[in-house]
């Protein structure tokens, strides 16, 4: 089973938002069941997951994303926290939760804002 988080799970700072995880196995079904009823995460579909592509990050782990799933995304992003502080965030979380929020990758601190900024008014225009 496949994961993508869309809220930050207390206490697992290694799941990052906007990320797919592999879940197999019985104990991580577990945990991967228990990560979806509280909403920190959703379920990859197969046909997603089978056209996951692994690429390394500047930071060295591994960065996961599917041509597979744009469609989808709209919908997931819409379900990611935005903190009301997150123009407080270092540039390395501003840039993590943009690139959750875009589909263009961001290069540096004032596209992660605008990326942010962008899913902000988008999610306002949908509230009217």
């Amino acid at each position: 089973m496949k994961l993508r988080f869309i809220k930050k799970a207390p206490g697992r700072p290694e799941y990052q938002v906007g990320k797919i995880y592999d879940f197999d196995g019985p104990v991580a079904k577990t945990y991967a069941d228990k990560y979806i009823e509280r909403e920190w995460a959703v379920e990859v579909g197969k046909k997603q997951a089978a056209a996951t592509v692994e690429n390394a990050d500047v930071g060295g782990q591994a960065k996961q994303a599917s041509d597979d799933d744009a469609g989808d995304q709209t919908v997931d992003r819409s379900n990611i926290e935005i903190p009301d502080n997150w123009n407080e965030l270092p540039a390395s979380d501003l840039r993590t939760l943009a690139d959750s929020l875009s589909d263009t990758p961001t290069r540096n601190k004032a596209e992660a804002i605008a990326a942010i900024e962008t899913e902000l008014a988008r999610r306002a225009a949908d509230a009217q």
